[in-house]
């Protein structure tokens, strides 16, 4: 249906397959459709209805590829993940990279009347504009975010010491407390973090 409406327009391509090749990675295809659209000077969108399973990184994927504005149902739970506070149960590695870069909009609740068939869960409208604090440290930022939350019942020092930095010059020079917990931290605390963890190493 799709080929025959649009049939004959040269702005127009689909893409047959799915939106990820890998946990942490995009098709390639659309990838290069994310590049070329950015060498053209272009803004690029996305806009869907996202499957629990894959919303979480397709979405960190595209903003560090150079995706503009997503705009995207997901259930409730990921829309809560993504503009959730510091020390509360739904802060964690998606809160702190997504918030690092875009501004995080959630634009309405819709329940599941809205669906057809009705699902079980409550979903949302999620709006992210990009505003990318992380550049080329989008990768290495996220290894060390999930990484500190995977042991984010402990100290930070201890988890820091654990992943193997040097815990005691990092905080020292971010200026913050070893002693407290990692989820009490915010996205710019953690990168300043990191940044220092980067300068010493």
């Amino acid at each position: 249906m799709l080929r025959q409406r649009f049939a004959g327009r040269g702005d127009f391509e689909i893409i047959e397959g799915d939106a990820l090749a890998s946990k942490h990675s995009l098709n390639p295809e659309l990838l290069a459709h994310v590049y070329q659209a950015a060498d053209a000077g272009a803004t690029m969108r996305l806009v869907a209805n996202l499957p629990y399973n894959i919303a979480s990184p397709l979405v960190i994927e595209m903003l560090i590829a150079g995706v503009e504005v997503l705009a995207f149902t997901v259930q409730k739970e990921v829309a809560d993940r993504l503009r959730a506070l510091p020390a509360t149960e739904d802060y964690g590695p998606l809160t702190v990279m997504a918030q690092l870069l875009a501004k995080v909009e959630l634009l309405r609740p819709i329940p599941p009347q809205a669906f057809w068939p009705s699902p079980r869960i409550d979903s949302s409208l999620v709006r992210l504009v990009r505003q990318d604090q992380l550049g080329k440290r989008a990768a290495p930022f996220g290894t060390f975010v999930h990484q500190l939350f995977s042991s984010r019942r402990k100290t930070l020092r201890r988890g820091l010491t654990q992943a193997g930095y040097a815990a005691d010059a990092m905080l020292a020079a971010a200026a913050l407390d070893g002693i407290r917990r990692c989820e009490e931290f915010t996205p710019a605390q953690l990168l300043c973090l990191f940044q220092q963890g980067q300068a010493g190493s």
